[in-house]
């Protein structure tokens, strides 16, 4: 059987595998579940290191 993950990104951020959160087993640090999330919402976009750098550590 196939492993199955869901990604919930509309209301509270969730990662599920067959029904159970995952969320906190492959996410350490807040800045890792951030950047996580970041990626998540810009699958197929390129972002370059500043785009990235001003959304983890913003001035």
């Amino acid at each position: 059987m196939a492993n199955t993950v869901s990604i919930h990104v509309l209301g509270t951020f969730m990662i599920t595998s067959h029904g159970k959160n995952i969320e906190k087993m492959i996410t350490r640090s807040k800045k890792s579940l951030a950047l996580f999330e970041f990626l998540i919402l810009a699958r197929g976009s390129r972002v370059d290191n500043d785009r990235l750098y001003e959304a983890l550590w913003p001035t």
